[in-house]
């Protein structure tokens, strides 16, 4: 082991993302090869900004986590950036976790991103949408919830919004 707890040689094993472009690099590098980035430099000024860049991190689960945390802050700016990956994104967990947080938001915005988020194909996208639909609980919400979900090919979708009151 070396002092810093890792074993012998750990370190050039280990990699820096960029916090521009997300490149990776070797671990004592203090620039990004690719863009040339200072590799400790912001990303934005605030925590917001932060997680909203995140939301393209390589790591699968970074960009799960920077939506979770956008939608617990409650942030317009957070809530537009996840409407936003709601249409474009094609990563079904990075979807899970926007329709969840999207359930946080209570706006016209948010309701139409989780309904086309509940016409997605992967059904684990589809409950998670509906149950955002049913906390948001607007009647625009429950219209959807009547309109789309009662009519969804799986009974855990219809389920969710059975109890909504979108039956």
């Amino acid at each position: 082991m070396s002092g810093d707890g890792l074993p012998q040689g750990g370190r050039g094993m280990l990699t820096k993302f960029c916090p521009r472009c997300f490149a990776m690099n070797k671990w004592d590098a203090t620039q990004c090869g690719q863009c040339g980035a200072l590799l400790d430099e912001p990303t934005g000024n605030d925590f917001v900004e932060r997680l909203i860049h995140a939301l393209d991190h390589p790591e699968p689960n970074t960009r799960a986590l920077a939506a979770q945390l956008l939608g617990k802050l409650g942030d317009a700016r957070g809530m537009q950036a996840l409407c936003e990956k709601a249409q474009t994104s094609h990563d079904m967990a990075l979807l899970e976790a926007v329709a969840e947080a999207l359930g946080n938001f209570r706006s016209p915005e948010s309701v139409a991103a989780l309904t086309h988020l509940l016409l997605s194909s992967w059904l684990p996208v589809r409950v998670k949408a509906a149950e955002a639909l049913r906390r948001i609980g607007t009647p625009e919400a429950f219209k959807v919830l009547t309109d789309i979900a009662t009519k969804d090919s799986s009974i855990l979708v219809r389920e969710v919004a059975k109890q909504a009151g979108g039956e």
